[in-house]
């Protein structure tokens, strides 16, 4: 009798559901459903902690040819032989050993999705696309596109993402966007970096709700050399109020930083009316 009908015939005579044993287990009703439908074993401790619960061996668990529950296991469907043999012994406790050694194997063999091309530049896939996982582990995506959990990447998308050009939950790259997006030119939720946009925003010039820079914040709360903003901190402070044009705009911060880039000044009176 295999592992899977032994589990449904135990909890049926305890008249115990599935769910009622996936909580006395602190699991989820469906691992004890993929447990009963031989799609996958219990860890060690869950093997375990059911030996307690339906007062049962551990060989009876995992062993398919031992029919006594009790933990003496003397009942076998051997028809010959002594199970008291010293060197019968050793077997069956080497073949234990090994099934659950094949177990904590299986516990620990990723699972997921992994594709990763062919071609190569600068020693790195062109395309590494990896959801690879185990017990304690999350398998990196490394290529020049790379897309993954986590990956690193000239181009990369993760939920932790480090790249030329990263966008994920927490991107780190020269050219960021994330929840949290931290690089050169930086955009997200909390972003920092030397230009940064975003609902908090920290960086050399800052444009955001609440904005904090070094040179140029405009928000509704800025604090920089120039901040333009409803309430601004700093050496030089405008109220968005006041200033009524794109045109106005830009004259306050050339007056201010006539060498700006021109791509930074359009950026930053984007929001102004022409």
């Amino acid at each position: 009798m295999k592992f899977c009908d032994k589990l449904i015939e135990l909890r049926r005579e305890r008249g115990l559901s599935q769910e009622q044993l996936a909580d006395l287990l602190d699991v989820s009703r469906q691992s004890v459903s993929k447990w009963e439908s031989d799609q996958t074993m219990p860890e060690l401790p869950k093997l375990v902690a059911l030996s307690g619960i339906f007062e049962v061996s551990l060989d009876y668990l995992i062993r398919d040819n031992i029919l006594d529950r009790s933990t003496t296991g003397e009942k076998t469907d051997r028809t010959a032989g002594n199970y008291d043999d010293t060197a019968q012994k050793k077997h069956d406790y080497a073949t234990l050993e090994s099934q659950l050694n094949e177990i904590n194997d299986y516990i620990k063999r990723p699972r997921g999705f992994e594709y990763k091309s062919k071609k190569t530049l600068f020693g790195l896939p062109l395309i590494h696309i990896c959801f690879l996982y185990s017990r304690h582990r999350i398998k990196v995506a490394k290529g020049i596109i790379a897309i993954g959990a986590i990956s690193v990447g000239f181009f990369s998308i993760g939920v932790l993402s480090f790249g030329l050009l990263a966008l994920g939950a927490l991107a780190l790259g020269l050219f960021s966007f994330g929840a949290i997006s931290i690089g050169a030119i930086a955009l997200g939720s909390i972003a920092i970096g030397y230009f940064s946009a975003g609902a908090i925003s920290v960086g050399v010039y800052s444009l955001g709700s609440i904005a904090i820079a070094k040179e140029i914040a405009i928000g509704a709360i800025a604090s920089g050399n120039l901040a333009i903003g409803d309430e601004t901190y700093g050496s030089n402070c405008y109220s968005i109020d006041a200033i009524q044009t794109k045109a106005v705009a830009k004259d306050i911060i050339l007056t201010h930083y006539p060498s700006i880039p021109k791509f930074l000044l359009n950026i930053f009176t984007l929001f102004f009316h022409s």
